[in-house]
């Protein structure tokens, strides 16, 4: 730096120290599954601030869950020991919900046997062990229920996105007729 006035110049020097920016990093675009919780990964920092807010465990640390039901891109701030700042952002698809049905009858006389069947055979299920339900992988199987049952299906896609849905089958009361005696 020189300065000049009526009495003459001067010099003075000042070193400046550029700090490099952090490397932020905010992970990998990704595409999730439908409704089920997703870990995002920052790393390059000490602190992280995600944006938006809308759908996360907790934007302020660097590996919050989200769980979404359509696609979203987040922003991570990351800052580094000197204080110095730098963003990153990940876009997260989301794979479409699956679209199914569990049919069969919701009543049934005590100990009858029924079949239940899922409406999507390209999907794989895998049902809840019970006395009452056989075989228990596929998409129909055969229940007995004694009494009011609640079934438990998981179902599995090709992107190995999982779901359990309940189908409950109910007793009727049982009829208790009276005793004809002829004599």
């Amino acid at each position: 730096l020189i300065s000049t006035n009526a009495n003459g110049s001067d010099t003075t020097t000042q070193n400046i120290v550029v700090l490099p920016m952090p490397a932020a990093t905010a992970g990998t675009d990704s595409t999730i599954c439908n409704a089920t919780p997703y870990q995002l990964q920052a790393g390059g920092g000490i602190a992280y601030q995600w944006l938006p807010l809308n759908f996360l465990s907790n934007p302020g640390i660097a590996n919050p869950l989200v769980q979404l039901t359509s696609a979203r891109t987040y922003t991570v701030t990351v800052t580094d020991s000197s204080g110095c700042m730098a963003t990153d952002s990940v876009t997260l698809s989301v794979h479409p919900p699956h679209n199914f049905t569990v049919s069969g009858p919701i009543n049934v006389c005590t100990g009858d046997t029924t079949l239940l069947t899922c409406s999507d055979s390209t999907l794989s299920y895998v049902w809840a062990a019970g006395p009452t339900i056989f075989p228990l992988i596929g998409d129909s199987v055969y229940v007995s229920p004694l009494s009011n049952t609640p079934y438990f299906v998981t179902v599995t896609d090709s992107n190995g996105c999982a779901v359990t849905v309940q189908r409950s089958v109910s007793t009727y009361p049982a009829v208790n007729a009276p005793v004809i005696t002829v004599n």
